[in-house]
């Protein structure tokens, strides 16, 4: 049933993208590269954000005491990268727990944990990036219907973010007590290892410099995607659509998020009053650009990760 959903669901968005595209053709044959520069300033923004990324994975699992290096970073968060532009986000979630779990015996709950932490941070510190550059650059009477939407998100999400767990666990622990089943057990872990990794020194910190330089280069890369296209874009308005935007990669819920991502940025072109076509032609663009930055970078570190992983299997044989 999940699969035929998101089936249904990126049928749905591409039929509605295909259906628009047929009727306005016109638009979209006007457009083209016109200034492929723009482009050779996009890789270095798609690099720092993959980098950036990465930066947040290692900061949120740094309460379990893991510390990775340079090598592992931009290996795991090109992996995950490229690995999220052919199938749903968990996917590059599951290489990167499958990795720490090898190579640093790192549980699957308390991976969970700061992958969750890690997400609901990026959701909400986007949303408020995003919320600055929209009320600076429009009427706050304009599109605040369609906005309320985002800016309940951002509430709700702030809410769960700092809400205690202390009684979820102990519920979860009775019910263990009741029932004696094992995975009801690794639940109850999983609200006591959120409240340790949302409490460690620093991390919130590190954790929002790092997303405010991901989100940035988000910006800068979706300037440069307009401008090679020959169009005109403001900064804050192509910040607001890079900041929300990177809802996508959190919301990806159909196979590489077809459609989605697309989605959410002519949603958020639409309330900044950017054209529809180039939007989607710069939306592909994009999905173009990072997978090809992304699978070059895989090609180069992951070989690292690798044999990193296979030096460590050795030493565990050994010992």
């Amino acid at each position: 049933m999940k699969k035929l959903f998101q089936t249904l669901i990126t049928l749905t968005i591409l039929a509605a993208i295909a259906w628009y595209i047929t009727n306005n053709w016109d638009s979209f044959s006007q457009i083209s590269i016109t200034n492929p520069w723009y482009l050779v300033v996009a890789i270095p923004a798609v690099a720092i954000s993959i980098y950036a990324s990465g930066a947040i994975n290692e900061i949120a699992l740094e309460p379990h005491g893991v510390r990775i290096s340079q090598k592992e970073l931009l290996g795991l968060s090109s992996v995950n990268r490229f690995a999220n532009q052919l199938a749903p986000s968990y996917v590059g979630a599951s290489i990167r727990a499958v990795y720490f779990k090898k190579a640093y015996r790192v549980s699957y709950a308390k991976f969970s944990t700061s992958f969750a932490v890690s997400n609901i941070l990026q959701l909400i510190i986007s949303g408020i990036i995003a919320s600055v550059c929209f009320f600076a650059v429009h009427d706050t009477s304009l599109g605040m219907e369609n906005y309320s939407v985002i800016l309940i998100g951002i509430g709700v999400l702030c809410i769960l973010f700092v809400m205690p767990l202390g009684f979820m666990s102990k519920l979860i622990g009775a019910l263990h007590k009741r029932l004696r089943k094992n995975f009801i057990k690794q639940l109850a872990d999983l609200p006591l290892e959120f409240m340790k990794v949302r409490s460690h020194k620093g991390l919130m910190a590190k954790t929002i410099t790092w997303m405010v330089i991901m989100i940035s280069s988000s910006g800068v890369l979706t300037y440069c995607l307009y401008y090679a296209l020959g169009g005109d874009i403001d900064p804050l308005s192509a910040l607001f659509i890079g900041a929300l935007g990177s809802w996508g990669l959190v919301l990806s819920i159909t196979p590489a998020g077809i459609g989605i991502r697309e989605g959410i940025m002519i949603f958020s072109a639409q309330l900044v009053g950017v054209p529809v076509p180039i939007t989607i032609v710069a939306a592909l663009l994009q999905r173009a650009l990072v997978s090809t930055v992304a699978g070059i970078m895989t090609a180069i570190f992951s070989r690292d990760i690798i044999a990193m992983k296979m030096q460590a299997k050795h030493d565990e044989q050994k010992n």
